[in-house]
């Protein structure tokens, strides 16, 4: 008997958790887009970004550029930082490091791709991967990165997305994005 009354007891829980899950929601701020300039060479430049919000969906406008054709000798970084108590003691939440036609060929083909797709100049992804990308300027406008699209869980707080390319050891540009990500009131 007890066994059964835990058992409804845990089932009643994991009710409501899913249900408290279910019901959170957050809005996201994107406070601004800055470029990250090369080490010794800067063959990666973004250049005026911008975000904004449009009820449940966000634009995303903007230039890249890139200044030699982006081969596997370039590694791709992004890196997630989150500061929970708004602070700016940013702590490392994950870091994700390919080559840029790996993540071409995969995060980006699942992901991005499909935001970007007829807003941007920029080369549809083949099946088999593209590679070398080939170097050029690139522009997206209008793309509508849509609610739906976002996780259904994300941790409140300023976050700090840094998307870097590197050459060998030495960064050649990138992005950083400032997010801050609230309940919805």
């Amino acid at each position: 008997m007890w066994f059964k009354k835990s058992l409804i007891f845990s089932w009643n829980i994991c009710t409501f958790l899913w249900i408290q899950v279910e019901a959170l929601d957050y809005v996201i701020h994107f406070d601004r887009i800055e470029n990250i300039k090369g080490e010794n060479e800067d063959l990666v430049n973004f250049t005026d970004w911008e975000i904004e919000g449009r009820g449940s969906n966000y634009l995303v406008n903007g230039n890249f550029t890139f200044e030699t054709d982006m081969d596997d000798l370039i590694t791709h970084e992004l890196k997630f930082e989150i500061s929970p108590f708004r602070n700016n003691a940013f702590m490392v939440n994950s870091i994700h490091r390919n080559s840029v036609c790996d993540y071409y060929k995969k995060n980006y083909k699942e992901f991005a791709e499909k935001i970007m797709m007829g807003h941007t100049n920029f080369p549809e992804i083949p099946p088999g991967g593209l590679c070398p990308i080939p170097k050029g300027n690139y522009y997206i406008k209008d793309a509508v990165l849509d609610e739906k699209d976002l996780p259904k869980i994300l941790a409140r707080g300023l976050w700090r997305i840094n998307k870097k390319f590197f050459k060998g050891k030495k960064c050649i540009g990138g992005v950083t994005i400032y997010a801050d990500v609230k309940n919805k009131e």
